[in-house]
């Protein structure tokens, strides 16, 4: 898989928002590309998370905010389906070391569930503060 991020510069939505697609392609012509109309980061093979015998494949969609989306897609059928979507922010993670925490990986002992790293707003700390869920996959 191979991530292609338009190259727009990304200070406003306008900007982000300028009609050109950014893409994951795949060195197998047969996998169809995903495209997402905003840029992508940290292009993850999640593994087999539905246990259907086939990877998915997880990246960050950003716009202009530190805030972002981690979305988890699986190829079903020949087409691309979200099945995971995760509301976090960059300071959860290390974009530019690459040092995260896993995100999403599998709940244990629970089939078709998912744990995820998610934000929450904290009403004490007036910040969002890093929570662990599970959520069912899609």
């Amino acid at each position: 898989a191979y991530s292609e991020s338009n190259p727009a510069e990304y200070y406003s939505l306008d900007e982000v928002d300028d009609g050109k697609p950014n893409n994951i392609t795949f060195s197998n012509p047969t996998i169809p590309a995903i495209e997402t109309e905003f840029q992508i980061e940290r292009l993850t093979n999640e593994g087999d998370l539905n246990g259907d015998g086939t990877d998915e494949i997880g990246f960050i969609e950003r716009a202009v905010s530190r805030f972002v989306f981690y979305k988890v897609y699986s190829l079903r059928k020949g087409v691309w389906k979200e099945i995971v979507s995760v509301y976090t922010h960059d300071a959860f993670f290390d974009p530019i070391n690459g040092d995260a925490p896993d995100l999403v990986r599998i709940a244990p002992n629970k089939t078709g569930y998912v744990i995820v790293q998610t934000i929450e707003w904290d009403d004490e700390t007036e910040w969002h503060k890093g929570v662990e869920k599970s959520v069912k996959i899609k």
